[in-house]
Formats: C-alpha cells, sequence, structure tokens
C-alpha cells in the first residue's frame, strides 16, 4: 500500500533502521538518529539494485506542484512519497537504458555554476579581443546577468531565465547592449554543449518572438564635407575656454590629440586600429613598396575571421609630416598614443590613449563628430568624386574597389578578396594623396610626381 506524506511524516526513529513499504520497491528507511531516506530495490535484467532517492525533507508543497512536477529537482532532498516515486521510476528507466544514474548524479553535481562556464568562455575568446571588447563584455556581464543566474547551475537554467534578463535590457530601452547580451548568452551555452554541460541551448530565442523590436544602429555621425577646411584650422587653433584657462588647463588641444584626430581624418582606419598604433608598423621611408605604408596587423581588424590579411595603409605626404612631428612625442615608446593623464603636457609612457580622446576633442571644437565618422565622411567624397569635378565628363575619379579596400573592407567574394588585398595599392596611394590635398596643403607646398614617391623636406 502506497504511503501518504502524513504517514512519512509522522514516522518516529527507533533503536535501530527499519524500512516502511511503499510500492514496486520502493521504501522509506527510518534512521535511529530521526533522518529518512526513500530507498529501492529492483530486479532489472536479471540483476538487483539499490536505488537511492533521495532524503525526505517535510516541508510540503502544493498538491499543484507535485502534479506538475515543478519541485522535482535533482538535488537530493525531496518532498515526499510522490516525488519520491516519480524519481524512482526515472532512475529505473535509466538503468534499462543501460546508464547509471548515480554516475549521472555525480556528473550533474560535477557541472558548474553559470558564471564560471561564462568566465570560461570569456576566457577562451578574450585572446582574440582588443581590451575595448574584453571591457564591455565583463561590464555588459556584471551589469545585467550575473546578478540573476550567477550561482546558478548552468545545466539549470532555462528559457524563462535568459527571456527575464533580455526583458530588463529591453525595459531600460537598451536596445544595442540587449542584442549583444544575448549573442553573449548564446555562445556561452553552445560552449556549453560542447563541454557537454547542457543538453540544449536556452538562449536560442528570437527578440521578435518577445514581441521585441531590433536594435536600429545610428550612424555615426561625420564631418560635413564643407566645413573641412575650418574643422581642419580649428584642431591647431582652438585655444581652450575661459574655464580651462582659469583651473590651470592647457590653452588649445594636447599635441598628441591634435595629431589623432588628423591621422583619424586621413587614413580612414578604425579608430581602435589608430589608438592601438605601434611605431613598428610604420614604413615612413616607404623602403619596402617604394612609397610609406602602414601595416595594419590582421589580429587588430575587425572581422579577422572573413579578412585574415594585414591592412594595408598608403600614407600621403601630409600623413607623413604629421606622423614625423609625433616622433619627437612618441617616437621613443612603442606605441604611438601614450596616455595622456591630467592637464599638463606630460605623457604616460606605460598608457595608451583613451578611446574617447578624439570624439570629446571634435566636441570641444564644437563639432558633434564621432571619430568613426571620418570613414562616412571619405567613403561619401570618394565615391561622389568625378574626373572632371566641373567638366562635362560624369565618370568616377576612383575605382569602389579601392575605396573598400582602404575602409579594409571584407570582400564578397572570399577567395578574389584574399588575392586582391594588396593589389592597387599605388592607385590607392594616389586616392589617398588627393584626399588629403583637400583638406590641407602638402607640406612645403610642392608640387610632387605621383607616379614616383619623392620625399618632401620637413
Amino acid at each position: 500500500m502506497a504511503l501518504t506524506f502524513t504517514q512519512v511524516k509522522n514516522a518516529q526513529a527507533k533503536n535501530k533502521r527499519y524500512y516502511l513499504n511503499d510500492e514496486n520497491g520502493l521504501r522509506l528507511s527510518v534512521e535511529p538518529n530521526g533522518t529518512k531516506y526513500f530507498v529501492g530495490r529492483k530486479q532489472i535484467n536479471g540483476n538487483r539494485h539499490d536505488i537511492y532517492c533521495g532524503k525526505f525533507n517535510p516541508k510540503k508543497v502544493s498538491s499543484f506542484k507535485m502534479e506538475k512536477g515543478i519541485h522535482d529537482t535533482d538535488s537530493d532532498s525531496i518532498n515526499g512519497p510522490a516525488q519520491a516515486r516519480r524519481r524512482y521510476a526515472k532512475k529505473i528507466d535509466l538503468i534499462q537504458c543501460g546508464l547509471d544514474p548515480n554516475q549521472i548524479e555525480i556528473d550533474k553535481k560535477n557541472k558548474p555554476l553559470f558564471k564560471t562556464a561564462a568566465n570560461d568562455w570569456m576566457e577562451a575568446k578574450s585572446r582574440h579581443w582588443e581590451a575595448d571588447t574584453e571591457f564591455k563584455v565583463e561590464r555588459r556581464f556584471a551589469n545585467w546577468v550575473f546578478k540573476k543566474i550567477a550561482k546558478k547551475r548552468i545545466d539549470l537554467i532555462t528559457t524563462r531565465d535568459i527571456v527575464d534578463i533580455l526583458e530588463d535590457i529591453n525595459n531600460a530601452e537598451r536596445t544595442e547592449t540587449r542584442d549583444k547580451v544575448k549573442g553573449y548568452l548564446f555562445n556561452v551555452f553552445r560552449f556549453a554543449k560542447a563541454k557537454m554541460w547542457v543538453e540544449n541551448n536556452p538562449a536560442d530565442v528570437d527578440i521578435r518572438d518577445l514581441g521585441m523590436q531590433p536594435h536600429k544602429g545610428k550612424r555615426f555621425a561625420s564631418l560635413d564635407w564643407e566645413l573641412r577646411f575650418q574643422f581642419w584650422d580649428d584642431i591647431t587653433s582652438y585655444q581652450g575656454t575661459p574655464k580651462q584657462a582659469v583651473s590651470g588647463g592647457r590653452c588649445g588641444l594636447h599635441p598628441v590629440t591634435q595629431a589623432a584626430i588628423k591621422l583619424q581624418v586621413l587614413t580612414f582606419v578604425r579608430p581602435s586600429e589608430l589608438r592601438n598604433a605601434q611605431w613598428s608598423e610604420f614604413d615612413l621611408d616607404g623602403k619596402e613598396y617604394g612609397f610609406p605604408l602602414w601595416t595594419v596587423p590582421a589580429a587588430r581588424m575587425k572581422q579577422r575571421k572573413n579578412n585574415p590579411n594585414d591592412h594595408l595603409v598608403p600614407l600621403s605626404h601630409q600623413v607623413i609630416k604629421i606622423l614625423r612631428d609625433l616622433q619627437n612625442i612618441s617616437g621613443h615608446l612603442p606605441q604611438v598614443f601614450p596616455g595622456m593623464p591630467g592637464k599638463s603636457d606630460k605623457i604616460n609612457p606605460n598608457g595608451l590613449m583613451s578611446a574617447e580622446t578624439v570624439r570629446k576633442a571634435c566636441q570641444r571644437l564644437g563639432y558633434p563628430i564621432h571619430a568613426h565618422g571620418f570613414r562616412h565622411t571619405a567613403s561619401t567624397a570618394l565615391n561622389e568624386a568625378l574626373i572632371d569635378e566641373h567638366g562635362d565628363n560624369p565618370n568616377r575619379k576612383f575605382d569602389p574597389d579601392w575605396i573598400e579596400m582602404a575602409l579594409s573592407h571584407c570582400h564578397k567574394d572570399k577567395i578574389r578578396g584574399v588575392y586582391d588585398m594588396s593589389k592597387h595599392l599605388r592607385a590607392r596611394y594616389k586616392m589617398m594623396q588627393w584626399y588629403s590635398d583637400q583638406f590641407c596643403p602638402r607640406p612645403g607646398g610642392a608640387t610632387v610626381n605621383i607616379e614616383k614617391w619623392i620625399p618632401l623636406a620637413a
């Protein structure tokens, strides 16, 4: 006859262990110290199996939860005979399938908490990340994810847990962060699946199915082409605000900051690629290709998987002049752009220029421009440039492929992209020189035969 919850709860300890039979070989073991265990004994495939089902917990649950099995977890503690029977039947099914339920329990207990699994994933991925990316990922996990599921075992996390996290971020109107976090979570569980910690990916959800709108990225603010001459002049002529003068701040922008803005404008590279530039990457004398070149290592490029090649940046005479002047400040250091702490002209030889330096400097100049926006300015100007600006020849001055290569965009044809990466360098050098000429005259005002690079006097 099946045991009831009341019978199990009221069973009193005796001088020695005794058993109360339930059904189908399941019984309650009552220990002399009052502890109660559900155990079963079953003959399966000709072998006798002793099956441990967990310790009795007198905290009763509602019949609804009991029926739905909501309370039924894989922990030792068990709420009553109904749950014990369910766990007993489950273990019998495993044994009949040739599996060892005890080993499965051990494996489950050895599965990591979510925070441990997420940190393992970040450690595996971070070797390919830039420092800024690693910081952003860690901050998003700390702010939105770990607060909810850090201490939950990885295999016990449900889709409901994931949806709760995404809804919180969505309600905060942080749609870009929401989509990024969703991607991180999906990849953590894909990593966990490869480690055999989970069987399914609870983060495999579509935000549109949850009634959320996809993030609409904002175009980076760019420089109005008609303002380029004024902007270029403002970089060096800016004297700061009266408040800065009173507080002892420097007059104008730091020379390193000025150089960073100008190089951001004239090289078309991404802000992180410029900020992390090393002097060893520059051939300012044009020894290898016959004209000066900056080789940005593939390891620092975006979309490294699709574009495993170094990015080659031909350097105009204006860029060379800027870099030569900058060598007087940071040429003795590995990094081109060292840190600039405080209000003085001193630099931090062990630091690196802040990721926000260029953007904030442009704002102080009165231009609400994002550093990435200079790439949009260049792309628009180069694509719209005609061979004869004032005549009747509507043909484009520059081949679209040259422009895409200058912007280090991945070629849609991957095979062609591999072979084209180092092509058109001289054509691109002409294009880069033309673009620099649109912002400021060449050093010394001399005319240069662009077909053959000739160094200008500094």
